[in-house]
């Protein structure tokens, strides 16, 4: 066999030793949700941190 056909093998015997995700074949209920926030005086953005939401609505605040 080949050098990758042997790695693989390799990889995969023992327990739970599948290098790779299994695929589910569905999606996720949830999904994450990513923000970045931007400045309106120097234009900065910054990453908050996500989390997970059905649903999610972005709503103009005014000020």
């Amino acid at each position: 066999m080949r050098k990758g056909q042997r790695r693989f093998r390799r990889v995969t015997s023992g327990y739970g030793g599948f290098p790779r995700p299994v695929y589910e074949g569905r999606e996720k209920p949830t999904k994450r949700i990513n923000i970045r926030y931007r400045c309106l005086e120097c234009k900065k953005a910054y990453h908050s941190p996500t989390w997970r939401a059905k649903k999610f609505e972005l709503a103009e605040v005014e000020a």
